[in-house]
């Protein structure tokens, strides 16, 4: 179970970091889609082999091939994280990009209100300069330069910045949890953004490496104690083993016991009898003591 978490793990850390490097590269090389694809997946494959080689021969390669495929590892892990570095990046500035669309607005609507109450100040300036009894031309000369017109825009604008603004902050309230720590701290989002995805950056690529190690070690465990339940004959083979090596070289029970460390007779007789199972352990014991005991060696 443990080697197959482990390769899922490791399955879906060097997708998502394959996906993310070889859409970086789409983006600056978009002409010829379907050789960069290849490229960068062979790239990424070829990174996870070169590191599973390196491990899985590290006691046969001389220093030389080792140092040829540390250095070709860390070129391309040093690429991989680069891409994956301008992919979030990218993202950051889509997912925040209404944000910035809506605070243009706002600008925009800000400079117009500005311009507008410059104009009502100058008409303003100019009419109090006439006479007071001068009303009706006061009148008419507002009504020329379109007064309430203006007065009407500034309204309309101000309304308008009320919505934009009440997006604006909902925006910002349902942005992401770093957005949240930025207010929390009172420092700019664009400061956390900056940290937090490099830090994103050097976890990923180092995990990647060690998933691939640990999967390689994993599996090579499992396979090696295959091998070793394999070596040992199945059940009823060790009873009729025992029995054997019980009657070939007359071992009473109480030898049995003496030679596999069991306290308890009737574990033993069981074990003659086929009553409980042999353990493979216990039967190794009893044949390399009678090999030690009875077979002479060789010359």
């Amino acid at each position: 179970m443990y080697p197959a978490l482990v390769t899922l793990s490791l399955i879906l850390v060097f997708g998502s970091s394959a996906f993310m490097s070889i859409s970086g590269l789409l983006s600056i090389f978009s002409n010829n889609a379907i050789i960069i694809i290849c490229m960068g997946l062979g790239m990424e494959i070829g990174k996870v082999l070169s590191i599973s080689h390196l491990y899985r021969s590290r006691q046969s390669n001389n220093l030389l091939v080792k140092t040829g495929y540390i250095f070709i590892v860390f070129v391309l892990t040093l690429l991989t994280s680069f891409e994956v570095m301008g992919f979030l990046s990218q993202c950051h500035q889509k997912s925040v990009q209404d944000i910035h669309v809506v605070q243009s607005k706002i600008d925009a609507l800000n400079q117009e209100e500005s311009a507008l109450k410059n104009q009502i100040d100058i008409v303003d300036q100019t009419l109090n300069g006439l006479p007071e009894g001068h009303v009706s031309r006061r009148i008419n000369e507002r009504k020329n330069l379109g007064y309430a017109e203006k007065q009407n825009r500034l309204l309309e604008i101000i309304k308008q910045k009320s919505n934009l603004e009440t997006q604006l902050i909902s925006g910002n309230d349902n942005s992401n949890p770093v957005s949240a720590i930025a207010k929390i701290l009172k420092i700019d989002d664009s400061i956390i953004i900056s940290v937090f995805i490099p830090f994103l950056v050097l976890i990923l690529e180092p995990l990647s490496i060690g998933l691939t190690i640990a999967a390689n070690a994993a599996w090579m465990s499992h396979k090696k104690s295959n091998l070793h339940n394999n070596a040992f004959p199945k059940k009823q083979d060790r009873t009729e083993g025992l029995q054997k090596l019980q009657k070939e070289f007359d071992l009473p029970v109480s030898k049995i016991a003496e030679i596999t460390g069991r306290k308890k007779l009737k574990t033993c007789e069981g074990w003659i009898n086929g009553t409980i199972p042999t353990p493979p352990r216990a039967l190794a014991e009893i044949q390399a003591w009678v090999e030690k005991k009875f077979v002479k060696p060789e010359g």
